[in-house]
């Protein structure tokens, strides 16, 4: 086997599956981080219900909408880095 066929056949594939995990968790810090989060950045979200449930003495629901916004913006790209995942456990199972 050359070393370009030992690397693309068998190193790549190990390293993949070694690095998906921390890949996701770096996915879900960068689309925090990001600018378009920044629009609806979590910290001023969160500060923003805070203060209009403070004036207005709803915090539940304001919490409530908080959390499903930040959860509409995570969980998908979470949920896309888990599915290649254990589509790529299998393939490294021998």
């Amino acid at each position: 086997m050359s070393r370009a066929s030992v690397i693309s056949r068998i190193i790549l594939p190990q390293a993949a599956l070694r690095i998906l995990p921390s890949y996701g968790s770096m996915l879900a810090i960068i689309i925090k981080d990001s600018a378009v989060a920044s629009v609806i950045a979590v910290p001023e979200y969160l500060y923003r219900s805070a203060t209009i449930s403070a004036q207005t003495y709803r915090p539940i629901e304001l919490f409530t909408v908080a959390i499903v916004v930040y959860l509409l913006i995570i969980f998908p790209h979470t949920r896309g880095v888990d599915l290649i995942y254990q589509r790529v456990a299998k393939l490294g199972r021998s």
